[in-house]
C-alpha cells in the first residue's frame, strides 16, 4: 500500500505548488477539500485522521507572507490541531513556516539556532504555531522560508511588480534584506526532504530554506525592472522611501532582516544554495500573463 500523505490546504497557491511536486512520486495524496475537514476544528480533524491513517502530514494551513487576521488565526488553531491528533496518531509533521518569527535584533541573517522575536502580529502568530509542535510532538519539522518569489498570492514580490507597473511610484529600501526563494525550488526542497523522512531521516524541528545570495528590497526591484525592461520594453523609474517611514506598508512591523542561512537544510538534508535570479525573469512573464497586465513601452 503506497504510503499516504496530507496535503492539508492544496488549494492555496504554495499547496497546490506542492501537490504538483507529488505528481509522479509513488506516495497516496490526500488533498481534503475544506468542507470536509476543517483544520481549525479539533473533532474532524480527529475523524478524519482516524478514517484516513496518514503516515505524514504537510501543513500549509494559514500560510501567507502577510497573512491577514483569519489566516493567522488558521495557523495557530490548526496547528494545535494537528499536533495533538498527529500525537495520537502516530504522524509525523512538515510544518510550512517563515523568517516573520524573527524581530528587531541587530543581525544581517538568522540561523537556525536563533532565538525568535517577532514584531508584529504575523510574526507572533507563525511563532506559537511553532512553539506547539515543539510542546507537542518529537517528529516534526518546521520549514522556514523568505521572500517567496510566488506572483499567485499576496507577497513581495507581486507587490513589488504591481507597484512597478502602476502609474504612482513604488517605493522601495536598500535596509530591509532578504533571501528570495521561487516556488519551485521550494517545492523540491519539500519533496526531497518528505522522501528522506519516509526513509528514515531523524532529522527533525527547524530548518531554513533560503537562497545563496542575500538582497535588499531595493536589489529585487531594480532586477524586476531590468526583465521589464530588457524583455518587455518596459520604461520606469524607481522611487525610494526613506526606511525610517516606519508607516509605509513595505517597512511597518517587518523584521529588520528577512534573510535566512540555511546551516541545518544543507547539512542535514543536502540541500544546496540556489540564486534569487534563477528563473527570475520566467517568473516575472508568468505575473504579467496571470494578470494581464503589461508595461507601458519604452518611447522610441
Amino acid at each position: 500500500m503506497a504510503t499516504r500523505i496530507v496535503i492539508t490546504d492544496a488549494y492555496s497557491s504554495l499547496g497546490q505548488a506542492i501537490l504538483r511536486g507529488f505528481e509522479h512520486t509513488q506516495f497516496s495524496i490526500l488533498i481534503p477539500k475544506s468542507h470536509v475537514v476543517d483544520w481549525c476544528d479539533e473533532h474532524q480533524v480527529q475523524e478524519y485522521l482516524d478514517a484516513h491513517s496518514p503516515q505524514l502530514i504537510i501543513n500549509t494551513v494559514g500560510w501567507s507572507e502577510y497573512p491577514t487576521e483569519s489566516q493567522r488565526e488558521q495557523l495557530v488553531q490548526a496547528a494545535g490541531n494537528i499536533a495533538r491528533m498527529g500525537r495520537r496518531y502516530a504522524c509525523d509533521v512538515i510544518h510550512l513556516s517563515s523568517f516573520r518569527v524573527f524581530g528587531g535584533e541587530n543581525k544581517s541573517s538568522y540561523d537556525e539556532a536563533d532565538r525568535p522575536s517577532p514584531l508584529g502580529p504575523a510574526g507572533r502568530s507563525y511563532w506559537e504555531a511553532e512553539r506547539i509542535f515543539e510542546q507537542h510532538l518529537q517528529r516534526y519539522l518546521c520549514i522556514r522560508v523568505g521572500w517567496l518569489l510566488d506572483v499567485h498570492s499576496d507577497t513581495l514580490l507581486s507587490r513589488l511588480l504591481s507597484g512597478l507597473l502602476a502609474e504612482s511610484p513604488c517605493a522601495v529600501t536598500d535596509q530591509r534584506m532578504g533571501t528570495p526563494i521561487g516556488l519551485q525550488p521550494l517545492v523540491k526542497v519539500v519533496v526531497s526532504i518528505t522522501n528522506q523522512i519516509l526513509c528514515g531521516a531523524e532529522n527533525w524541528g527547524v530548518v531554513h530554506y533560503a537562497c545563496g545570495d542575500a538582497c535588499s528590497v531595493e536589489e529585487l526591484a531594480e532586477a524586476l525592472v531590468d526583465h521589464l525592461r530588457d524583455d518587455h520594453n518596459m520604461s520606469r523609474d524607481l522611487w525610494f522611501v526613506e526606511v525610517e517611514d516606519e508607516e509605509h506598508p513595505l517597512l511597518a512591523k517587518e523584521p529588520v532582516s528577512a534573510a535566512l542561512t540555511m546551516r541545518r537544510c544543507r547539512d542535514d538534508f543536502g540541500v544546496q544554495h540556489k540564486s534569487w535570479r534563477q528563473g527570475l525573469g520566467n517568473t516575472v512573464s508568468q505575473y504579467l500573463e496571470l494578470h494581464n497586465s503589461y508595461p507601458v513601452p519604452a518611447a522610441d
